[in-house]
């Protein structure tokens, strides 16, 4: 965490960043946060700060993307109660270094956020001074001088341009139509990949030019509407699953957070555990993989707030006392629950992906590979990462290279031959034999340079456009389309964008969002699976009318998109 204070007329600026981590995947960081140019007249100010981030890219050919931070910045007035600053909503009125262009997220006539990202095609390092964001404060009813505290959260997000895409792999697999393998429609019996060629509506139903799926009979099911995306227009994808650096960003610039739905920490413990003596690091869970604490003038305070597999023990502290929360492991992905993981979507202004957004991420243009991984082929590792721990713990007695620091990664059996992924197979092994379970570092498996026969993108496990762990180490949750609808009924999920803004009790609360499990399901499988290929779709769990088990949608992380902005050419 950064602290400024700068004394600025009637105003002063204690700016931090909290979110997207100090070395976090490709290392994005925000530094040097002020409030510059403060007009009382026009009640407006510019959020000024450094960005920088490794390994960037924009291309012209091949996948003919770009990647991009998502910058949105949450202030409070002393009070700790964090709201979304409202940023203005023309490009041009914010200020970037000539390298670097933007395209602001609107939400009505509210920017959520900036898309920040090379203006010019290249490949390398970013490092820009002097961004300035215009904040429009009098509209967020904030005086001319208030004391504001400023937390700006960069995001790094992957975009996946506008295309036709295929969905589903010609595998025929059984279940109901809600989770059987997507068709094109024309001849079920072929179980032939869907092309999308537009934006909809979709025709739905086992007839030419309708996507189906296999089982579902003849009948007037309801078109998929352009307000569920079918990933043919263009959108930006998390290119990571969230951290759980990014997930103590979260709890500590959020304000009215309730205790059931959050891990907050966690233990191996039965409900209601006593308190660790100080001194313990950390209370932690899925075998040390995952956890949390929180420090006050050097004494660890640890506050149970809900056990895996039991009951919430404490409410997170009343605002504005609460502890901030420090990760043990920053950079591994934060296993979360589908509650949650809604929560920081609309707390970030993004939104769920669709099931089949999910697949265009994955798979891109191309034609589809029976049984294909995120990287595109059905090759993938099958033999542990873990090598010897010489500092076994009660746990295992097994560990990765640099296991828990910021560049963790296999240390041995890395596959350079087929596509790597953290599942059931490749992880850790304890003493007994059995696996370890709990996420790895995202984006572990991309490498600065890489041998072996196989393209970096099957070596790295990463989808076409660039967007890494799509395949593994926690599921992806997905908005999933019910087959089941009739013509007139309603549909389920709307693509709205979150507006920063949680109900009183912490949770989502975007109108087109459902409250309950029903239209949501989880993709791409978990450390806890044997590997699920892209088009695998019954880990959406039950069919209609039947919400999915708690245990179907299993182990999720946190992974948001935003449709793109609409710019002019």
């Amino acid at each position: 965490m950064t602290t400024r204070h700068a004394k600025i007329g009637a105003a002063l600026c204690a700016a931090h960043m909290l979110a997207a981590s100090s070395a976090l995947a490709n290392n994005v960081q925000v530094t040097s946060v002020t409030l510059q140019n403060i007009d009382t007249a026009a009640d407006t100010a510019n959020v000024q700060f450094n960005l920088s981030w490794e390994n960037s890219w924009r291309v012209t050919s091949g996948p003919s993307n770009w990647d991009a931070t998502w910058v949105f910045v949450k202030y409070h007035t002393g009070d700790l109660n964090w709201k979304s600053a409202n940023l203005d909503v023309v490009d041009a009125s914010h200020s970037l270094p000539a390298a670097a262009t933007l395209d602001m997220g609107v939400n009505g006539t509210r920017g959520m956020g900036a898309f920040i990202y090379r203006g010019a095609p290249g490949t390398g390092n970013n490092a820009w001074n002097g961004i300035k964001l215009k904040w429009n404060y009098g509209a967020d009813g904030v005086s001319d001088t208030a004391l504001i505290t400023l937390d700006v959260h960069a995001v790094e997000m992957v975009y996946v341009p506008q295309g036709s895409f295929f969905a589903g792999d010609g595998v025929v697999r059984a279940g109901a139509a809600d989770i059987a393998s997507l068709i094109d429609g024309t001849v079920p019996a072929t179980a032939a990949p869907f092309n999308f060629v537009n934006a909809g509506p979709t025709i739905v139903g086992p007839v030419a030019g309708a996507i189906s799926a296999t089982g579902l009979v003849a009948g007037a099911y309801k078109p998929v509407p352009t307000t569920f995306p079918n990933g043919f227009d263009a959108f930006y994808i998390m290119k990571y699953e969230g951290s759980q650096g990014q997930w103590a960003a979260f709890l500590n610039s959020t304000s009215n957070l309730g205790a059931v739905p959050y891990t907050y920490f966690e233990t191996l413990v039965s409900p209601n555990p006593a308190p660790p003596a100080v001194g313990f690091p950390l209370v932690e869970t899925w075998w040390g993989r995952q956890g949390f604490y929180s420090v006050d003038n050097g004494v660890l305070n640890v506050v149970p707030i809900r056990v895996i597999g039991g009951n919430p023990v404490a409410p997170l502290p009343a605002v504005p006392t609460r502890r901030l929360v420090t990760p043990r492991w920053p950079d591994r992905a934060f296993l979360s629950t589908d509650v949650a993981a809604l929560a920081y979507l609309d707390w970030s202004g993004l939104r769920p992906m669709t099931e089949f957004e999910f697949e265009k991420a994955a798979r891109g243009p191309v034609p589809s590979v029976a049984g294909e991984f995120a990287w595109g082929t059905a090759d993938i590792a099958l033999l542990t990462y873990a090598m010897a721990n010489p500092a076994p713990n009660p746990a295992t007695s097994m560990a990765l290279l640099n296991d828990g620091l910021p560049n963790e990664a296999p240390a041995v059996n890395y596959n350079e031959a087929g596509g790597n992924a953290w599942v059931r197979a490749t992880q850790l092994k304890a003493d007994s034999g059995l696996p370890v379970l709990g996420p790895c570092r995202v984006g572990m498996f991309a490498k600065p340079a890489y041998n072996g026969p196989t393209p970096p993108r099957i070596q790295s496990g990463a989808g076409y456009y660039g967007v890494m762990d799509l395949t593994g180490n926690l599921s992806e949750l997905v908005a999933r389309w019910p087959f089941h609808l009739v013509t007139n009924a309603a549909a389920l999920f709307v693509a709205d964008h979150g507006d920063g803004v949680l109900g009183t009790n912490g949770q989502q609360n975007v109108a087109g969002w459902p409250t309950t499990a029903v239209a949501f399901g989880v993709r791409g499988g978990s450390f806890e699976e044997s590997a699920v290929p892209v088009s695998f779709r019954s880990l959406l769990g039950a069919a209609w009318p039947a919400a999915p088990a708690a245990n179907s949608i299993r182990n999720p992380g946190i992974r948001g998109v935003r449709s793109a902005p609409v710019v002019a050419p």
